[in-house]
């Protein structure tokens, strides 16, 4: 998963990650 190779990414949006599931 990308999210494991950036986790600045899953930081900087954590709330899309949550809407989206």
């Amino acid at each position: 998963m990308v999210r494991a190779k950036e986790p600045r990414r899953a930081l900087a949006r954590p709330a899309p990650q949550r809407r989206g599931l």
